[in-house]
Protein backbone atom coordinates (compact mmCIF):
# COMPACT_ATOMS: atom_id res chain seq x y z
CA UNK A 1 0.00 0.00 0.00
CA UNK A 2 1.58 3.24 -0.77
CA UNK A 3 0.29 7.14 -0.98
CA UNK A 4 1.31 8.65 -4.55
CA UNK A 5 2.20 11.99 -4.72
CA UNK A 6 0.14 15.03 -3.87
CA UNK A 7 -2.04 15.98 -6.85
CA UNK A 8 -0.47 12.96 -8.84
CA UNK A 9 -2.83 12.29 -11.71
CA UNK A 10 -4.28 8.34 -13.59
CA UNK A 11 -2.20 9.56 -16.94
CA UNK A 12 1.10 10.75 -14.31
CA UNK A 13 0.94 7.25 -12.55
CA UNK A 14 0.64 5.50 -15.63
CA UNK A 15 3.58 7.05 -17.20
CA UNK A 16 5.84 6.23 -13.63
CA UNK A 17 4.78 2.81 -12.42
CA UNK A 18 6.46 -0.44 -14.03
CA UNK A 19 5.01 -3.87 -15.30
CA UNK A 20 2.71 -5.49 -12.76
CA UNK A 21 -0.36 -5.82 -10.94
CA UNK A 22 -1.88 -2.47 -9.28
CA UNK A 23 -5.65 -0.88 -7.72
CA UNK A 24 -5.98 2.39 -7.80
CA UNK A 25 -9.04 4.50 -5.89
CA UNK A 26 -9.91 8.07 -7.26
CA UNK A 27 -12.42 9.65 -5.16
CA UNK A 28 -14.27 6.76 -4.46
CA UNK A 29 -13.68 4.87 -7.34
CA UNK A 30 -11.91 2.21 -7.22
CA UNK A 31 -9.90 0.78 -10.90
CA UNK A 32 -7.23 -2.18 -11.60
CA UNK A 33 -3.71 -1.09 -13.75
CA UNK A 34 -2.25 -4.52 -15.18
CA UNK A 35 0.87 -4.22 -16.54
CA UNK A 36 0.57 -0.15 -17.50
CA UNK A 37 -3.54 -1.79 -18.95
CA UNK A 38 -6.46 0.17 -16.74
CA UNK A 39 -8.99 -2.09 -16.53
CA UNK A 40 -12.44 0.04 -15.83
CA UNK A 41 -16.05 0.10 -16.80
CA UNK A 42 -15.23 3.13 -19.20
CA UNK A 43 -14.90 6.24 -17.25
CA UNK A 44 -12.34 8.81 -18.85
CA UNK A 45 -10.16 9.11 -15.19
CA UNK A 46 -7.15 9.99 -16.94
CA UNK A 47 -7.06 13.82 -15.09
CA UNK A 48 -8.38 12.16 -11.98
CA UNK A 49 -6.13 12.49 -8.91
CA UNK A 50 -4.83 9.49 -7.63
CA UNK A 51 -6.03 8.74 -3.57
CA UNK A 52 -4.25 5.16 -3.19
CA UNK A 53 -2.18 2.88 -5.36
CA UNK A 54 -2.03 -0.78 -3.97
CA UNK A 55 0.80 -3.34 -5.93
CA UNK A 56 -0.40 -6.64 -6.06
CA UNK A 57 1.89 -9.81 -5.63
CA UNK A 58 2.66 -11.52 -8.80
CA UNK A 59 0.25 -14.35 -9.75
CA UNK A 60 1.18 -17.80 -10.11
CA UNK A 61 -0.40 -20.70 -11.80
CA UNK A 62 -1.92 -23.51 -9.80
CA UNK A 63 -3.31 -25.64 -12.42
CA UNK A 64 -3.48 -25.54 -15.81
Amino acid sequence: DCQPKAGITLASLLSSIGLGRYVVTIRGHALAIVDGQVLDYGNNLANSHVATVYKLPEQHILFD
